[in-house]
């Protein structure tokens, strides 16, 4: 099964301390600020007149604390955020994946129909199915057609729409710094998301968790949150994690999205026999940002985060004889060579291997794995819904996923060494000309 195979690449990451895990899409221990939090924690949780409130049962839409200091948080970049707004459109959450269940399970029923980008995280079909959603694919666009942005197929969904296939209540995309792709969609293409969202009535859930961890610093050059584009008040949901900017323990996240939706959100079983979620971790993250410290490593991480990009890319090139999506693209090569996509933050590389190889990537991994002890996700793990068949699985099982954020940094060289050395072994040798030909040539 699915579910099986995955396991099998799970073990791969972690069966040999020996093993270099491209795939684990982790950050690595050294970026999670154990030191500072530390530090902060007494002012801003076990001080006592601020420990019995964050002890308590919480807010239901989580800590007017919390949500003032996430305001000053995203003010910086940001810059047209209101803080009335802010405060009313934000509930408190324990993470993304929790914030995508709490909007399954409120915004939808069993056998409503919800679009998903393919490939896409491959987690989330777990949540979709427990909530008895239908999901329909709609794929990227491959780059042979001359999009170098491999974003959602905005035109494909169009034309589902129009001839009435799907009457769907979501839309599911990661839209800045995309898992796994790594792309982020332009604003003229989440405008014509959000006018077909408005067109046809359904929500778009937008999985924003990298949305700060962009390289770029010019705030002319950040892509912005689909929450702040016009139009976007009524039909868009976004989803963000401190687990990407402080730590996946500290289990804290928000969604934002107009008051009638928090509303209802807030409505939900668990909610208002419980409280608000995490209201402790709230508090101590709360004076992290009031501190100045949680922007300071934001900072810190993006200019970590960039030159580790630049070391793997740079060994793709090199190894690999791999090259930018947008340049196979401009060459019209009729075999394009093996390319990756071009990322401005986040955690992952999406990588294509070039045709005339003709790899089955999930062979690849079993003979990077025990060969060379390196280990990567497989592109078909991307996929949901009916798409065994289609155009975007031959495009996902030709691909890998490669994460430049856990490995040590001295280690994301020779993690792709050890790949190229694995794709040279599973070639077979009657395709030596062609290996010359498209992984060699840089």
């Amino acid at each position: 099964s699915s579910k099986t195979q995955f396991r099998q690449q799970l073990h791969f990451e972690s069966d040999s301390s020996l093993m270099l895990a491209l795939g684990k899409g982790h950050p690595h221990s050294s970026y999670l600020p154990l030191k500072q939090l530390l530090e902060h924690a007494p002012s801003s949780a076990i001080d006592i007149s601020i420990a019995e409130e964050a002890l308590q049962y919480g807010e239901e839409q989580g800590s007017l604390r919390f949500r003032n200091a996430l305001f000053s948080l995203m003010k910086q970049k940001r810059p047209d955020l209101q803080k009335e707004t802010f405060i009313k459109r934000v509930i408190q959450t324990s993470g993304s994946s929790q914030g995508l269940d709490l909007i399954c399970g409120r915004l939808a029923q069993p056998g409503d129909v919800i679009l998903v980008e393919t490939p896409t995280y491959f987690l989330v079909k777990d949540v979709f199915e427990q909530h008895g959603l239908r999901v329909v694919q709609v794929p990227v666009v491959d780059e042979k057609s001359g999009s170098s942005s491999s974003a959602m197929d905005i035109d494909k969904l169009r034309e589902m729409l129009e001839l009435r296939q799907i009457n769907p209540r979501l839309l599911y995309t990661v839209p800045v710094c995309n898992n796994p792709m790594g792309y982020s969609m332009s604003t003229k293409d989440a405008s014509k998301l959000i006018a077909l969202a408005s067109q046809y009535g359904f929500k778009i859930v937008a999985d924003e968790v990298y949305l700060l961890l962009q390289f770029v610093q010019d705030n002319q050059d950040i892509q912005v949150s689909l929450f702040d584009l016009p139009g976007a008040l009524d039909v868009v949901i976004s989803l963000n994690s401190f687990s990407k900017i402080l730590g996946p323990g500290i289990r804290l996240g928000w969604i934002e999205a107009n008051e009638s939706t928090i509303e209802v959100l807030i409505q939900t079983g668990f909610i208002q026999s419980g409280g608000g979620v995490n209201p402790f971790a709230a508090s101590i993250v709360s004076g992290f940002i009031e501190s100045g410290k949680q922007a300071e490593h934001i900072r810190y991480l993006c200019s970590e985060y960039q030159r580790r990009y630049t070391i793997l890319v740079n060994a793709l090139e090199q190894h690999l004889g791999a090259i930018p999506v947008e340049v196979a693209v401009a060459l019209r090569e009729r075999c394009p060579r093996t390319c990756y996509v071009r990322v401005k933050g986040g955690f992952f590389v999406w990588v294509r291997f070039a045709s005339s190889l003709n790899i089955d990537t999930g062979k690849l991994l079993k003979e990077a794995s025990s060969t060379q002890n390196v280990s990567f996700l497989t592109g078909d793990r991307f996929l949901v819904g009916d798409s065994s068949e289609s155009a975007v699985s031959a495009f996902s099982k030709a691909s890998i996923r490669l994460c430049f954020a856990y490995l040590e940094e001295g280690d994301l060289g020779a993690a792709v060494m050890r790949l190229a050395k694995a794709v040279e072994g599973y070639v077979p040798q009657t395709t030596e000309k062609s290996r010359g030909r498209t992984l060699i040539q840089h």
